[in-house]
């Protein structure tokens, strides 16, 4: 006869005004779910694992002119310490087009904003301020680091900016359209007093011309130069310009075009920097959008032999990536429309290389989630393993993640995990996925029945999983029924074991565990009344083997 133990077991809950890392896809914490659009988020932590969350807000605005600035910041175990739905950071007389704001080494801040008048008034403007890490402004007034009118810099409008910080100063490169359309760089200098050190207006680096998306990024090197990218343009086959700036906005070297020989840009590029040189990653132009990868040295020279690497160039669409770096390696993710692609528009694939060009997976990536979907805007974080966590919006499955092993082997299981459910999905691009110590967070302002968007959630990305517990093995033992109602049963394979059972939640959260001596061949009988309707995880560990699965409560 089969020997059977019943285990009882309560769950606590902890209330309390501000609510530690939860994770319910059905109910994800609320960042901010005020009246009017939240959209346009920024994400990045502090040196203690706490993490910053500033968007662009309408709350007090008429339709979707955003003229505030709101955050929020969580300590490391996730507890918010600012207002409900967000501390007002920045309000405006005029509409914000385009803000950022910018986190250091030293662990200053600085928030800037472009301005956009209802009218040619000239008020067209571009301010930063230094803030503290409660939110609040350092210098008595915001610094006007550029404004709009004819005289001396014919400026119609300002747009996208970037801030560094090197061992002299603050330095920013603001895009600006001049009358009559041409397009420019423009870049600036202040210090930590809030002073400039470049004359109103900055100095111009590149342009005039078409320019279409420029980034400024640090050299890391003694000197306090930068490297200046764009695209030459904003139509399919334009060029790939970089050029390197000493500290007072004059070339060093370039600009280069560092796609010269191949088929110009179709529409996304990005590049990372480092001390040895500069990597760059585009969507090439063609029938196809391919993805490729080339690398300069810091001297201006092409690295890898002057060869442009292929990504992934397989028939049909690769497309919408995510690039990150850590320590040697470069992560990818993208939209994939090879053929074959089933269900939806596009399967989600990633790859990973090194600094010497070489590929780490198979050619042209492998495969991470296959769902359905409609323009998938893929987000990745590398975790402390050198793995890697994917997230994805599917229009039936919900806003999904899955994790990669260094190895390209799936951490989790095949059908991912649930961050949120299909009602709840970020609206197209507005999610961030960010590490905070050992967990991945990830932040999305969720698509508005209406259009846009109009809250912010922020979840942990399964805290157990990131740290190695898979639930892929599991065939140690079964269980059924699953889904369960009031009990579930665990079937193992071997008896005569000694067994150390222990459930946790989504959150990482362990809610029960108990230890049991020379298991007769039979099962446990768990009572799961005092469950609410949820996933869960079971982790069995026996003479050292761990065996993980996952369960559901439905009712």
């Amino acid at each position: 006869m089969k020997s059977i133990i019943t285990l009882t077991f309560t769950m606590f809950i902890l209330i309390s005004v501000n609510a530690q890392w939860t994770m319910d896809p059905e109910n994800p914490m609320v960042v901010c779910d005020a009246a009017g659009i939240e959209n346009n988020i920024t994400v990045f932590t502090d040196e203690m694992d706490g993490i910053y969350v500033f968007w662009l807000d309408t709350r007090n605005s008429s339709g979707f002119d955003a003229r505030e600035v709101y955050g929020q910041y969580y300590s490391s175990s996730g507890v918010s310490q600012w207002e409900t739905n967000g501390r007002l950071i920045v309000s405006h007389y005029n509409k914000i087009s385009n803000y950022g704001v910018f986190r250091f080494n030293d662990g200053s801040m600085i928030i800037g904003w472009s301005s956009k008048s209802d009218s040619y008034t000239y008020n067209d403007s571009t301010l930063v301020r230094k803030i503290d890490n409660d939110g609040l402004p350092v210098w008595t007034d915001d610094l006007l680091v550029l404004n709009a009118g004819f005289e001396p810099n014919a400026i119609l409008s300002p747009g996208e900016f970037q801030v560094i910080k090197d061992g002299l100063s603050y330095c920013m490169a603001i895009y600006v359209t001049h009358y009559g359309g041409s397009s420019a760089v423009r870049m600036t200098r202040f210090d930590e007093n809030g002073n400039l050190l470049l004359p109103p207006d900055g100095t111009q680096v590149a342009g005039p011309g078409g320019i279409g998306h420029a980034v400024l990024l640090s050299t890391f090197e003694n000197d306090n130069s930068s490297y200046l990218y764009y695209s030459g343009g904003n139509g399919a086959g334009a060029p790939l310009y970089c050029v390197r700036l000493n500290s007072a906005g004059n070339v060093i070297w370039g600009p280069e075009n560092v796609i010269e020989g191949t088929t110009g840009l179709k529409y996304q590029f990005d590049a990372i920097s480092d001390p040895a040189g500069i990597t760059f990653v585009w969507e090439g132009s063609g029938n196809n959008t391919d993805l490729f990868t080339c690398r300069y040295l810091s001297n201006g020279t092409p690295d890898w032999g002057g060869n442009v690497v292929p990504i992934s160039n397989v028939e049909g669409q690769q497309t919408i990536f995510d690039l990150k770096k850590s320590g040697n390696h470069y992560y990818i993710t993208w939209a994939d429309g090879r053929p074959g692609v089933d269900p939806g528009n596009y399967d989600i694939y990633a790859q990973v290389f090194d600094m010497n060009g070489a590929m780490q997976f198979e050619d042209d990536g492998i495969e991470i989630m296959s769902f359905n979907t409609y323009i998938p805007h893929p987000k990745m974080a590398v975790t402390q393993d050198l793995g890697f966590v994917v997230c994805h919006q599917s229009t039936i499955a919900g806003y999904m993640a899955q994790k990669i092993n260094s190895d390209g082997t799936p951490g989790w299981d095949s059908s991912a995990v649930q961050v949120a459910v299909s009602t709840l999905n970020p609206f197209y691009s507005e999610h961030a996925l960010i590490r905070s110590g050992d967990r991945i967070i990830a932040v999305w302002a969720d698509a508005a029945p209406g259009g846009g968007s109009n809250d912010v959630y922020i979840s942990p990305v399964n805290t157990v999983l990131t740290t190695g517990f898979k639930p892929n093995r599991s065939e140690g033992f079964r269980m059924y029924p699953n889904p369960a109602n009031t009990v579930i049963n665990i079937v193992f394979d071997e008896s005569g074991k000694n067994a150390n059972v222990g459930i946790y939640s989504l959150d990482g959260r362990q809610l029960y565990q108990n230890y049991f001596e020379s298991l007769n061949t039979g099962y446990l009988q768990l009572k799961t009344l005092s469950f609410p309707e949820g996933v869960y995880f079971i982790r069995v560990e026996t003479e050292g083997n761990p065996f993980t699965g996952k369960f559901i409560i439905q009712r």
